[in-house]
């Protein structure tokens, strides 16, 4: 979590003020005439949660208070307290100068709106989602009115967290954050009254002496997790949570004035929406003591017309314009309004029950156990409640007066369950959560669609089919001949431990007129909840197709993914998706499987473009071609394969060949190397290159370790770049110095392609020396990679045999500095016929692994012979 809080750079801060100065910066007075603060004499107590210790909080906060005529509020008169996150006087957190800005902000708010008012702070040890919802629990048990200045983005399972923010009886004000349009947690949780920001400027010419506008930085949005609490039924139109219920000035232009020593400089000016905050709950404060069964977030929406509205600016653009422009009634930035008094946040005199449901959080066991959940809701009026539910799995049923769920998971599945909850009033609420139901030892619940739907999650249009399918006697089918918007097919699922590859078929009929998939498109996503991680395993597509497709990625085993298939339909042109036979299969492999490329995509997952050739290899007879040149090629395409390292080796090393003439953003090869045992990863490559020979890369693997390689070419521009990939291979270490260099043993130590020999004569030395391009071959390379162990150079000896002129004919040495990521070819001789050995030499770094490759390359030997003799080759 980090605070809101925005100190002014430009407003320079003062220790010290002139006699008859007064601050910069709007001070209690201000803020009491623009929101039409009430008097009180009531004490109360405001709780403030922040992270992290302010050692000079007391001293700050009296500074302040004196400067603007306010009581003392010391700890010796019990105003002041200060505790860690369980409640405790000591020991307090570490010191931050940071989070100390935010707590004299919040102060100081407090100070200014309710000066009778106590102030609680609670210091959590951290800013950690743990430590912060710990303090939140202590100070809502310790005080009736919570601020919260803080905040982070939304994620996943956050609604089991709403537990730390669901607490009749308190009002608990969040800031709704600094960064324009865009939900922030906990602002989304449906028990608090989410606090916006605005600009206030002084102006004589309106009766009320000020306006407001909203802060172009004021957070808000729609949550895609928490469902719309009851109050904002009729308010907004997001389908989820909105931000923000009120506001307050937030924007540091015009800000308010702090008094701030540690990590400050005495006075000086802040905002954010965590200046906002403080102003709310104390307003709520002065409002006096919410209903024990309330929740105060729904005062405001009972007495909007107590609120001053804003009705201009904006936080930014967006598709639903009231999320983040300020107008009549509700928008996003500023909620309903800002105070006009307290009224607004006292509770409604004669007003109806509100029932308020809890969200329990997703959940996950496996099939043939025991289940038993306890469901949550209040009541403002303390009436009896009813229970109702809806999509439990099978096995499991609902007391409707109690709300207790209990029973045995019976089937295996993904089961969205909307709660619903009443009284004898017409009250109601109502909370979604999804319970996934594993198989033991893992596995894809009903992947073959044989019992229709069951253990599938499914929004939109979604039906079981009988024809076609491509194995069985039924698939799903996305969508239907009419348009729908969006259909999703989700199930969350456990890999076994012998599984490591998820496949599914589809086919699809999509418009002709929709093939630019800005309106109709299927696409797949596989999100690995262990991992916290989701990638897009079909990117979107549109096409008709006769036959079904198969798509496959790798899960990683034992850990927990969901599969999400959506099938869009938005242009009026029917589109719709047919998916069988989601499986998973293929145990990991105990090393690179079908590293050549000889049973094509054998062992591999491929995904986009991703073919089998045999026009460019490096070894053997097949490699495989990532990207098309067709006259739409796809965007994304990748090869990915999981595989255990085997004793002994420790590196693993692959070919590649590209064609890519544009070097630009969006047009790249990589390759991506994750060990998924020590949770690490590297990139190995990332280019976008014109190559005319195949280019080595190795990478250091540890014999034992589970990685994840993958090759993925990405063409964002269609521009129809390709890369060729040979010869993914795992080996032992490389040799501590150059090896076998004057071919004494043969070819000993060397790999080979095409035409290489060994021979007696001519040589430059010993009795033996090599032929590369013999027998007239086309390509042919000679290869070994080392370390350096000592010496500077590298030398070879050479004598190139060429009985042509053509200047497509050609002998190189090219030296890949494996540590340093870096090549050079510093040997390039045109077709020659050399009357003797010749020496090149290249600087080499002791201690760095190299990758030797000496290629002879003849344009066309039907018409003469070439070849080029090697000797000698050593470091010194």
């Amino acid at each position: 979590m980090r605070c809101m809080a925005l100190r002014r750079n430009d407003a320079r801060g003062k220790r010290a003020l002139a006699v008859g100065a007064a601050p910069d910066g709007y001070g209690p007075a201000d803020l009491k005439a623009a929101y039409r603060v009430p008097g009180s004499s009531v004490t109360r107590t405001v709780a403030i949660v922040d992270a992290f210790d302010d050692p000079t909080a007391e001293a700050d906060l009296a500074v302040y208070r004196a400067q603007y005529g306010l009581p003392p509020c010391t700890a010796a008169s019990g105003c002041f307290r200060k505790v860690n996150q369980v409640g405790a006087a000591a020991p307090l957190p570490v010191a931050d100068e940071g989070w100390s800005g935010e707590i004299s902000l919040d102060l100081d708010m407090v100070s200014a709106i309710c000066p009778a008012c106590s102030i609680l702070l609670v210091e959590s040890n951290t800013n950690e989602n743990t430590d912060m919802y710990a303090a939140e629990d202590t100070a809502a048990a310790m005080a009736h009115y919570v601020s919260d200045s803080w905040d982070g983005p939304e994620y996943p399972g956050e609604t089991a967290d709403d537990v730390h923010f669901t607490h009749p009886g308190v009002a608990i004000a969040v800031a709704s954050g600094d960064d324009g349009t865009g939900a922030m947690y906990p602002a989304t949780a449906r028990g608090v009254t989410t606090v916006g920001g605005t600009s206030l400027d002084r102006d004589g010419t309106t009766p009320r002496g000020w306006s407001e506008s909203a802060w172009s930085d004021a957070g808000s949005g729609c949550s895609a997790s928490e469902q719309r609490a009851p109050w904002q039924n009729t308010a907004t139109d997001c389908t989820g949570r909105a931000e923000a219920d009120v506001a307050a000035v937030a924007d540091p232009y015009t800000g308010v004035a702090v008094y701030q020593n540690f990590g400050g400089f005495g006075w000086t000016v802040y905002g954010g929406t965590s200046a906002a905050t403080p102003i709310i709950a104390a307003m709520y404060a002065l409002a006096g003591a919410p209903g024990t069964g309330d929740f105060p977030a729904a005062y405001p929406y009972a007495k909007a017309d107590s609120l001053f509205d804003v009705t201009e600016g904006f936080n930014g653009v967006c598709t639903n314009q009231q999320v983040c422009t300020a107008g009549p009634g509700w928008d996003g930035p500023t909620g309903l309004g800002t105070p006009n008094g307290a009224a607004a946040f006292a509770p409604p005199a004669g007003a109806p029950n509100v029932v308020f449901a809890t969200a329990p959080g997703d959940r996950t066991d496996n099939s043939g156990t025991s289940a038993r959940l306890q469901l949550s809701a209040f009541d403002s009026g303390a009436a009896p409640l009813t229970y109702h539910a809806s999509g439990l799995p099978p096995g499991l049923t609902l007391d409707p007066a109690s709300g207790l769920i209990t029973g045995t998971l019976t089937a295996a599945g993904t089961f969205p369950i909307t709660v619903t909850v009443s009284d004898s009033t017409g009250a109601s609420d109502h909370v979604i959560f999804s319970w996934t139901v594993l198989v033991p030892g893992g596995g894809i619940a009903d992947g073959g669609f044989e019992s229709g739907l069951t253990g599938w999650a499914t929004t939109g249009s979604v039906t079981a089919i009988s024809n076609p399918v491509h194995g069985g006697t039924t698939a799903a089918r996305l969508g239907s001949d009419v348009v729908t918007g969006d259909s999703t097919l989700t199930q969350t699922f456990a890999v076994g431990a012998a599984t490591g590859r998820l496949t599914f078929w589809y086919r699809m009929t999509c418009p002709p007129d929709a093939a630019d998939f800005s309106a109709d498109w299927f696409t797949g996503t596989l999100t690995d909840v262990t991992a916290g991680a989701t990638s897009t395993v079909l990117e979107p597509t549109c096409t008709t197709d006769a036959a079904y497709h198969p798509v496959t990625a790798v899960v990683v085993p034992g850990h927990v993914e969901t599969l999400t298939l959506t099938s869009h339909d938005a242009d009026g042109l029917a589109a719709s998706t047919d998916v069988d036979d989601v499986t998973l299969s293929t145990p990991v492999a105990t090393s690179i499987t079908n590293g050549g490329f000889e049973s094509g995509l054998d062992g591999w997952n491929p995904t986009g473009s991703a073919t089998a050739v045999t026009d460019t290899v490096h070894s053997g007879h097949t490699a495989v071609r990532l990207g098309d040149t067709s006259l739409d090629p796809a965007t994304h395409s990748s090869l990915t394969q999981i595989f255990d390292v085997p004793t002994g080796a420790t590196q693993l090393s692959f070919w590649y060949l590209m064609n890519c003439g544009a070097d630009l953003d969006g047009e790249s090869f990589t390759g991506a190397l994750a060990d998924t045992t020590a949770a690490t990863s590297a990139t190995l490559v990332d280019t976008c290159s014109q190559d005319t020979g195949y280019h080595p890369v190795l990478a250091a693997v540890i014999p034992g370790h589970r990685y994840v390689l993958t090759l993925a070419l990405q063409d964002s521009l269609q521009f129809g770049i390709t890369v060729d990939v040979d010869d993914v291979a795992l080996s032992a270490p490389a040799p501590t110095s150059l090896a076998n260099g004057g071919f004494e043993s043969g070819l000993t130590g060397w790999t080979t392609t095409g035409g290489v020999k060994v021979v007696a004569k001519p040589v430059h030395g010993g009795s033996k020396a090599a032929v590369v391009g013999s027998g007239n071959q086309a390509d042919s390379t000679l290869t070994q990679t080392f370390t350096v162990a000592g010496g500077k150079f590298l030398t070879v000896w050479y004598q190139m045999r060429c009985d042509g002129f053509d200047s497509d004919t050609w002998f190189h040495a090219t030296l890949t500095d494996v540590t340093a990521s870096s090549t050079s070819t510093f040997v390039s001789n045109v077709c020659s016929q050399d009357a003797a050995y010749q020496a090149q030499w290249a600087a080499v770094t002791s201690g760095h692994q190299y990758t030797l490759v000496l290629a002879n390359h003849n344009n066309d030997p039907s018409l003469f012979t070439s070849d080029t003799l090697v000797d000698d080759i050593t470091t010194s």
